[in-house]
């Protein structure tokens, strides 16, 4: 079993980012979702941890802001995007290589439910958040069809497995007690997108590394914890997220 975020990404970034580059636009509505709540202002700096390749740098379009992509991966690292307004640095989750109170706006997409100490990666996105600067957290929620999915499903057919820690009212609060005023908690309907059945399968086997999985049994475990729906010739399926906003005391 491999349970910290840098230990399951330093063995397969490679196949979830070409799952990612592939098929680019199956996540878009998480990533809409995430820029929505963290309404961005103009000239922000913005971090993204852990940040994966750089998926969010597309949806970011407010004027002057930068993004700073913090990757605990090298393989993700190295394909964050390159540019005047963006800069990537390797670090761990324990120790963010950012002054205090030098960020803007903050977002952690689909990562915390593979943290243990929540409340430690808490204090450190409030120590570098300037004040009344804002956090989303966006992520898996006990008890949804994705929490089982993920913990289920992928613990069988991923030869890594999957243990993910996923957020309560308990991991909510754990914010409060980190010193941050809770703003919203949303959970906005989200969809994957795919053009046929074929992309379905290869997005799933390469984002969760499904490496015991045929074809068969990946259908399967989607129609099994999700709400397919299917029209001109390609499928949807309703992804459950939580979006947690605050804000730094």
């Amino acid at each position: 079993m491999y349970d910290t975020y840098q230990e399951i990404f330093n063995k397969r970034a490679d196949n979830y980012h070409k799952a990612m580059v592939e098929q680019p636009l199956v996540r878009r509505q998480e990533f809409e979702q995430a820029v929505k709540f963290l309404d961005i202002a103009p000239g922000s700096i913005v971090c993204d941890v852990p940040s994966g390749g750089g998926y969010l740098a597309p949806y970011v379009q407010t004027p002057d802001a930068s993004l700073i992509f913090l990757e605990t991966s090298a393989e993700f690292a190295s394909n964050c995007p390159v540019g005047a307004n963006y800069s990537v640095k390797e670090c761990t989750l324990e120790s963010l290589p950012l002054d205090d109170g030098s960020v803007d706006r903050l977002l952690s997409l689909a990562a915390v439910h593979h943290v243990q100490d929540k409340g430690a990666l808490y204090r450190e996105f409030w120590r570098v958040l300037k004040p009344s600067a804002k956090l989303v957290i966006a992520d898996v929620e006990v008890g949804t069809s994705t929490a089982h999915f993920l913990n289920d499903f992928v613990d069988r057919f991923n030869s890594m497995g999957h243990k993910g820690m996923f957020l309560d009212s308990s991991g909510i609060e754990q914010m409060a007690q980190s010193g941050f005023d809770l703003v919203g908690v949303d959970r906005p309907k989200i969809n994957w997108s795919f053009q046929s059945t074929t992309e379905m399968i290869d997005f799933f086997r390469k984002l969760f590394g499904l490496d015991k999985a045929n074809d068969a049994d990946i259908v399967a475990g989607v129609t099994e914890h999700f709400s397919l729906i299917y029209q001109n010739g390609g499928v949807e399926i309703d992804w459950q997220l939580v979006y947690v906003s605050a804000q730094k005391s």
